[in-house]
């Protein structure tokens, strides 16, 4: 009887074949994600300040931004860019908020599963990286707006010729240093109004039934009725101002001279919206 010696089979290793990732990827991913996580922080910081100086600025004369209708010049227009305003600033916020959740997913993925999710990956930034200018564009018209200039519409003749009924302007209000001559807005009671700055601190004033008189030059001979009289210097503090279009114009002549902070500032220049 013969003994066959047994012999092993051979055994044959099966090693998984495995699809080859692009070596450069690993560093593509990170470079997006990490202008991703810049993007996202600038977001955040732009919408804060939006958000702060929005809050702070409540009630501002000539303050675009108003909740309610507090700025004493508000137009169909303005009430409705405000709206525009803040249905963006609530898109992309919430916009931002689904990226932000995206990018958390993504940090927890493999190699592979960030790989095949790229290119999707890749589009959410491109439309967040689009609209994430917004808050940083209005960061600056708020800014703007807050503390240096404002859109006002003229409404009324005072100041006829120089300006008509819906004559949009733009008013400066950062650290003005008032001059005889300077067109003014300011407010009065619950009104903003719009006049030309005729006196100053410490010059003479008298206004009678002979007209205005400042500095012993008359600048007015039809003082109107009712008028508030005065014959002396005007306080620190105080200014004087008349329309242009004297005979129909309400202004210091009747409601007398105008407080300091009261004044909201000078206009720079007419703009026209059509």
């Amino acid at each position: 009887m013969v003994d066959f010696e047994q012999q092993d089979e051979p055994q044959v290793q099966l090693q998984p074949i495995l699809e080859l990732i692009d070596p450069a990827f690993a560093a593509e991913n990170a470079k997006l994600m990490k202008k991703a996580w810049r993007k996202v922080l600038s977001f955040t910081i732009a919408t804060a300040i939006v958000v702060l100086i929005v809050i702070l600025r409540q009630g501002q004369h000539l303050f675009i931004f108003n909740f309610a209708d507090q700025n004493l010049n508000a137009t169909t227009t303005s009430r409705f860019f405000s709206i525009v305003t803040y249905a963006f600033l609530i898109f992309t916020a919430a916009y931002a908020l689904h990226f932000g959740t995206v990018m958390r997913r993504r940090r927890a993925m493999s190699e592979r599963e960030a790989f095949d999710s790229f290119a999707v990956f890749k589009k959410k930034y491109d439309t967040f990286d689009m609209i994430g200018v917004i808050p940083a564009f209005l960061a600056l018209i708020v800014i703007a707006n807050a503390f240096f200039l404002s859109p006002a519409v003229v409404d009324g003749p005072s100041m006829q010729p120089t300006f008509y009924t819906e004559d949009a302007v733009i008013v400066y209000h950062f650290n003005v240093t008032y001059e005889e001559g300077d067109i003014i807005v300011f407010a009065h009671g619950d009104k903003l109004l719009i006049k030309r700055l005729v006196g100053l601190p410490g010059d003479h004033l008298t206004v009678s039934a002979d007209g205005v008189v400042l500095n012993g030059t008359v600048i007015e001979t039809n003082v109107g009725i009712p008028y508030i009289p005065y014959d002396g210097d005007i306080p620190e503090g105080m200014y004087f101002a008349m329309g242009d279009n004297r005979s129909v114009s309400t202004d210091c002549r009747e409601f007398g001279l105008i407080a300091a902070e009261d004044m909201l500032g000078i206009v720079l220049v007419k703009i026209d919206l059509f």
